[in-house]
């Protein structure tokens, strides 16, 4: 007879917990589920492998997904589903068991031991036919500072590869962002790693606090269209190269300059077409009126007009 035991494990305060050094400003929230549905969506997906200790449950970066981990023998599972129609994408158990004792190199001399006894997923996240995702591994609800947090990335329901780091070390994964093809990585305060799908490293750039914020035109350049500014009349276009750090060209006329001081700014949507790029700016009026803002970018000179 299958059966299924559970345990309830809220991840968000323990992802965090290793980082209260240097807090990120902008830090990506984890979408949680609450204790009391736990149950009620391992049977509402009906998940009911054999041996299965099912341990979190998460969003998706794309938050249509829903994605389970849990234990089946000491082995990883991690399944994907779909929010529509609960339907699973992935079905995946490591092939080897987890390492729950990690011995880490303390420094000055000095070595300790991380016994992980919770796992909880974060950020975990799907391109076309590739999965990724960080495994947080806590040692007790007591002891907040020793974690051990690993990148896995999965094709064809196969381990492509596994990254690990534990979060005593100066550079530990904290978060992933979709990007381009591939997926950044930030790994510790400062520095943000670009990966592809395959879990291929391409290069290591620092203070990425605002990418989530930039379009990605290919793996190195973006365009930032301002929006670390916490007043959107300032937007401003700028061309920028991540791994080099340059800044290619910057454009400071302020398209939204001229709208209402008390607007709401409510979504920006981007048609790609080539190297020009139609930025649609919707945003609500103190009023409730609803308005659309049409912005056109050369994204090669910087050149832009308003539609």
């Amino acid at each position: 007879m299958e059966k299924i035991l559970f345990a309830i494990f809220i991840i968000w305060p323990f992802i965090f917990s290793s980082c209260v050094e240097n807090e990120d400003p902008h830090p990506t929230e984890i979408i949680t589920i609450p204790e009391t549905q736990f149950g009620q969506l391992i049977k509402e997906y009906n998940i009911n492998k054999d041996g299965l200790v099912v341990e979190s449950v998460v969003n998706g970066i794309d938050t249509a997904l829903l994605v389970f981990n849990g234990r089946i023998g000491a082995k990883l599972w991690v399944g994907y589903y779909k929010k529509e129609d609960k339907s699973q994408i992935l079905d995946w158990t490591e092939t080897t068991k987890l390492d729950t004792i990690v011995n880490f190199y303390k420094g000055y001399g000095e070595y300790d031991n991380l016994k992980v006894e919770k796992f909880a997923l974060g950020f975990p996240y799907k391109f076309k036919n590739s999965f990724c995702f960080l495994l947080f591994g806590r040692e007790s609800e007591m002891i907040s500072y020793k974690a051990s947090s690993d990148l896995y990335f999965i094709n064809s329901n196969s381990l492509i590869k596994k990254l690990k780091t534990i979060s005593t070390q100066r550079y530990h994964y904290q978060q992933i962002i979709p990007w381009y093809d591939g997926i950044v990585a930030k790994l510790g305060n400062e520095n943000f790693v670009c990966y592809t799908m395959s879990g291929d490293s391409l290069f290591t750039f620092k203070n990425g606090i605002g990418i989530k914020a930039y379009s990605a035109i290919n793996y190195e350049e973006c365009i930032d269209f301002g929006l670390n500014s916490s007043d959107f009349h300032k937007y401003f276009f700028r061309r920028i190269n991540l791994q080099s750090n340059e800044t290619i060209w910057t454009n400071d006329n302020q398209p939204l300059k001229d709208l209402p001081n008390n607007a709401r700014l409510d979504k920006i949507n981007i048609q790609k077409n080539d190297n020009i790029w139609v930025y649609e700016v919707n945003y609500t009026q103190f009023d409730g009126t609803k308005q659309v803002v049409k912005i056109s970018l050369n994204i090669n000179n910087g050149v832009f007009e308003t539609l």
